[in-house]
């Protein structure tokens, strides 16, 4: 997310803990500036949210103080990670690639290191449902892009990654292709009419609907 420069109300949503629909009040309320793209969503520019931040004395997120993404790969299985890290790597984007390959440490960092891209795989032991439900549970969780990898033929994978609800499911056996896809789509975003038309859950909606929640959130 930092990368990109810009936010969609929902990626602000994710940040401040309110929905797409909020971040739309406070835009056209004048206090939080935008800019419009040409398919009518509203895009916010990652110094604007950081002021608006600021004047709610709200904490700044770590996502809006680096200066590029840092992405969690959360495996047991050394291969998994070396396939992941070796994608990253070869398409030469600037990311700060972390590991955790137990469950512990892997909720430790999602907390402490606030990622903006967490890719988690769903056979790693000690993923299991309540974890799953847990996890889901967490504010720094749902701030992160989330991919997770899963095998088709065990069951069980698929059910604890509809818990977590990712933005997207590859098979663990995953091409480099299929991953460089999926992470360029979550991290560093869209052509904006793409993003417009597919995967903004933004606002187009939420433009004509009455302001449910006026002010900044509180935490």
């Amino acid at each position: 997310m930092a990368k990109r420069g810009y936010l969609t109300t929902s990626d602000v949503g994710r940040i401040c803990q309110v929905t797409a629909v909020t971040v739309g009040n406070w835009i056209r309320s004048g206090k939080l500036s935008a800019s419009r793209v040409p398919g009518g969503n509203y895009r916010v520019n990652q110094q604007a949210l950081a002021h608006f931040l600021r004047q709610a004395d709200i904490p700044l997120p770590p996502s809006l103080t680096r200066t590029q993404p840092r992405v969690l790969i959360i495996s047991h299985a050394p291969h998994v990670v070396g396939r992941i890290s070796d994608v990253l790597t070869d398409s030469h984007w600037l990311c700060d690639i972390d590991t955790a390959n137990d469950c512990f440490t892997a909720g430790a960092k999602v907390i402490d290191t606030e990622p903006d891209l967490v890719i988690v795989d769903m056979l790693m032991p000690g993923i299991d449902p309540d974890v799953c439900q847990q996890v889901r549970q967490t504010s720094a969780w749902n701030r992160a892009r989330v991919i997770a990898l899963v095998v088709h033929e065990q069951p069980l994978s698929l059910t604890k990654a509809q818990i977590l609800d990712p933005d997207c499911c590859l098979p663990q056996a995953f091409t480099a292709e299929q991953l460089r896809s999926a992470i360029f789509g979550l991290l560093f975003g869209k052509d904006s009419s793409a993003d417009d038309s597919s995967s903004d859950r933004d606002d187009p909606d939420a433009q004509s609907r009455p302001e449910s929640h006026p002010s900044p959130p509180s935490r």
